[in-house]
């Protein structure tokens, strides 16, 4: 929404409102997100596992995508992920 604005001097300004929610993050801000590395958080873009989109020089992350990717359930058949061990009764 673009509003006109009056300046002191009676001249006319015009602004942009922007919506609160981000549609997208710096591959930092998503590293910083997912409890990972810069520099890993830029190979998986590279390697496409973290989706991204170039705008211009800059590569950023969709927030909608980012999201997706987090909700997507583990394979049949068990976790790829290796389990938290601390969880885990000492009793023998």
């Amino acid at each position: 929404m673009v509003r006109a604005l009056r300046r002191p001097s009676g001249g006319m300004r015009r602004t942009t409102s922007t919506s609160p929610e981000r549609l997208t993050y710096s591959v930092a801000t998503a590293a910083e997100m997912l409890g990972i590395s810069r520099a890993l958080a830029y190979e998986l873009v590279r390697s496409g596992d973290i989706p991204s989109l170039k705008l211009g020089r800059r590569v950023v992350v969709p927030c909608a995508a980012l999201t997706e990717m987090l909700d997507v359930q583990p394979p049949s058949g068990g976790s790829h992920l290796r389990p938290d061990r601390s969880a885990q009764s000492l009793e023998p």
